[in-house]
């Protein structure tokens, strides 16, 4: 089996997308992805990307370097959108992918830029909606080997639900949410997660790293910041397949503005690229960004998805 790809990147994350758009009756790709996203013996990248019509729909599935179909989707949903724009498979101002956990919608900006809205912050443990007030309360200050830190552990409400994206926060937090809206923003509690750490003053690389445990409620995944200015932030480049570089630029400018690190508005650097994030006075996280390509191929694989 021969399968063309196309390798797209989105500030600081590489990405697989199958050059074709299955029935949706498609086999499992699982053991495909294994194969083809390792770095050595594969293509190698953090994801790869599927997309299948239905009757009525464009389905979005993303599965990770072990095969697991994931929570990390708003990369993978800007680069299909990009390529779904670019190959004249999508009109109007809006695309819709539906995902295992609900749409998803991508927004068409301007002929290379393209938005998405990933929800408002929460806080952990508890995963409540966040306000200035909860994230000075939540904060940590970290001293350690003659650095200093500033550490909110955060997530997102949606991984890929519309209904909870369009749930401003303080209707979460007054209970006023619209009919149906409260059992998607509870489905979409397991979004993404992670500790922003906030490094204070110096040129040294962003390297934060945690423990596999989640002792307290604090997510293994870290994202290293820096705020260069009001107006711009810089974060590590992702690592771990299990966060993306959306969701990153996006807790890490909502987490900043809270704690009156950066303004609600700001352009966050990630690996060779950037994203601009908006942090509305609703609460809402929106994420505008310009995917690129890298390039397209073919990688052969047996029928069990193993590299031959």
């Amino acid at each position: 089996m021969d399968l063309g790809f196309i390798k797209m990147r989105v500030a600081g994350s590489d990405l697989l997308l199958s050059g074709e758009i299955g029935d949706g009756k498609g086999r499992d790709l699982a053991p495909v992805a294994r194969a083809i996203l390792h770095r050595r013996r594969g293509v190698g990248a953090l994801r790869l990307v599927s997309l299948a019509r239905s009757a009525t729909e464009l389905w979005l599935e993303v599965y990770d370097r072990e095969g697991s179909r994931e929570a990390a989707l708003f990369d993978a949903a800007i680069c299909a959108a990009r390529w779904l724009l670019d190959s004249g498979r999508a009109g109007g101002e809006n695309l819709r992918l539906r995902t295992r956990r609900g749409e998803m919608q991508v927004d068409i900006l301007d002929g290379s830029s393209l938005g998405i809205s990933v929800g408002p912050l929460l806080g952990l443990p508890g995963r409540g909606v966040l306000d200035a007030s909860a994230a000075l309360e939540r904060r940590v200050l970290i001293e350690a080997r003659g650095e200093r830190f500033d550490a909110l552990p955060v997530a997102l409400a949606a991984a890929g639900g519309l209904r909870a994206e369009n749930i401003s926060a303080g209707e979460m937090r007054r209970g006023e949410v619209p009919e149906g809206g409260a059992a998607t923003v509870a489905e979409n509690n397991d979004g993404p997660a992670a500790a922003v750490f906030f490094h204070e003053g110096g040129e040294a690389p962003l390297r934060v790293r945690l423990s596999g445990t989640r002792r307290g409620g604090i997510p293994a995944v870290a994202v290293p910041a820096r705020c260069l200015s009001e107006d711009e932030l810089r974060i590590g480049t992702a690592r771990d397949a299990s966060v993306d570089a959306v969701a990153m630029a996006a807790m890490a400018l909502g987490a900043a503005n809270l704690l009156g690190l950066a303004s609600n508005e700001a352009f966050v650097r990630s690996g060779d690229g950037g994203l601009w994030v908006r942090h509305s006075a609703e609460g809402r996280l929106y994420v505008a960004a310009r995917p690129t390509y890298v390039f397209r191929g073919d990688f052969h694989l047996d029928d069990e998805g193993d590299e031959s």
